[in-house]
């Protein structure tokens, strides 16, 4: 069911932070559009049907008039079905230490019994004033919930006080319904009826704050989040995300791809339960298995190619690694060469640029690995997934592994 939105706003002359400003939008309307974008909702504006004057010692002496005389100015619009709509946000300017009377008039024109009334209010230094016991009188069957109180002069600059109000008011907000949807189309959590607070906490933080914050792609997106979720071994959101990851371009070569790599990383004991499940979901797709080839090595040159790929990623340095340390240690490096990146960084299906940045996930992800993980910072670096591309990646995947790992990647991308 959606929500309604009603409102009062006075344009024109109004008394903004010591000062007398002409404003083309009333700070209320301000408000009341920014709550119509974050929900599913009708928005009505309450219009006297004669207007309020222009300038603004006008307007308040005739707004005090109407007080004293406990006026009724009648409202010109009418709200079509009002009856169907359950939860209300009531928007209005704080004029004489309450509501502007015609709002009282649009109060004494419905029956709000047992509906729910989030109120808001436009001031410069009163707050509500005694509008909200006035509201209990004129409605008192209603239920009136905890509302919010901006300074008009910072209207422009409230947008996340107001997210956070409608947040907690109206559960899932529509931008974190949409990007939802957008991932799952058509599917609804049955979270939202066992752990409903829970699951309205999670999204408006992962599906609007975070994905609302800056411009990283989904599509690189859902490629970290894959490849954290094998490093974290979260196998159940990791089949979930996989639908997600499908609806943003994530083809079924790169999905592969990135569960052969983290074998390299977190060993087969934990990477099986992953690859069992991309099968799953690619054949529920109707994806035909095996997939094409993607292998550019084979057991005579894996060796050579993996040591220019260590080049190509690491830099000069690298040349000869495979050979180089005691005699004891030096056939695991010459491992590390053949088969993490002859076998594996050499085949098609994610370039050089991607490998590296799955396998940031993977180490970040699993914890433990901060040496292991400053090396590939470099690499990643060197491949042109700078400082703040990284911070984003880690941003994003914050719901999916936790701020402790999160942090502790972070404290090595800032030290690179």
């Amino acid at each position: 069911m959606k929500s309604l939105i009603v409102y009062f706003s006075h344009r024109h002359e109004n008394y903004v932070n010591g000062n007398i400003v002409e404003l083309e939008k009333g700070n209320t309307q301000v408000i009341a559009n920014q709550i119509h974008e974050m929900i599913e909702s009708n928005i009505f504006e309450i219009e006297p049907l004669h207007e309020y004057p222009v300038h603004y010692h006008d307007c308040t002496e005739l707004a005090k008039k109407e007080l004293e005389t406990q006026a009724r100015p009648k409202v010109k619009n009418i709200i079509p079905h009002f009856e169907h709509y359950q939860k209300i946000y009531l928007g209005f300017p704080n004029w004489w230490s309450t509501m502007p009377m015609c709002v009282w008039t649009f109060l004494e024109s419905y029956d709000f019994d047992g509906k729910d009334i989030y109120p808001f209010v436009t001031h410069e230094g009163s707050g509500f004033g005694k509008s909200i016991q006035d509201l209990k009188m004129l409605i008192p069957y209603a239920n009136i919930h905890q509302g919010l109180a901006i300074y008009g002069h910072q209207v422009q600059d409230s947008f996340k006080q107001i997210q956070k109000w409608v947040g907690d008011s109206n559960g899932n907000n529509k931008k974190a319904k949409q990007y939802h949807n957008k991932m799952f189309p058509g599917y609804e959590s049955k979270l939202l009826e066992t752990d409903p607070e829970f699951i309205t906490l999670f999204d408006n933080f992962a599906f609007d704050e975070i994905i609302n914050h800056d411009d990283l792609d989904d599509y690189t997106r859902h490629i970290a989040i894959l490849a954290m979720l094998i490093g974290c071994q979260g196998i159940d959101e990791y089949k979930a995300m996989l639908k997600a990851a499908y609806q943003f371009q994530v083809t079924p070569v790169e999905m592969k791809e990135i569960v052969y790599q983290a074998t390299a990383y977190l060993g087969i004991g934990r990477v099986f339960p992953f690859l069992h499940a991309t099968n799953e979901f690619l054949v529920s797709q109707g994806i035909s298995l095996p997939l094409e080839k993607q292998a550019q090595t084979n057991r005579e040159n894996r060796l050579e190619k993996g040591n220019q790929a260590q080049i190509d990623i690491f830099g000069p340095a690298m040349d000869g690694y495979y050979k180089s340390g005691e005699a004891e240690i030096q056939h695991i490096r010459y491992w590390l060469t053949d088969h993490c990146f002859g076998d594996y960084y050499t085949r098609n299906g994610l370039d050089y640029r991607h490998r590296e940045l799955i396998t940031f996930c993977f180490l970040t992800a699993q914890g433990g690995c901060e040496a292991q993980l400053s090396s590939h910072i470099q690499a990643n670096i060197r491949l042109g997934n700078d400082k703040s591309f990284l911070i984003q990646v880690l941003s994003h995947c914050i719901p999916f592994i936790g701020f402790p790992r999160t942090l502790n990647a972070l404290k090595c991308v800032q030290k690179a």
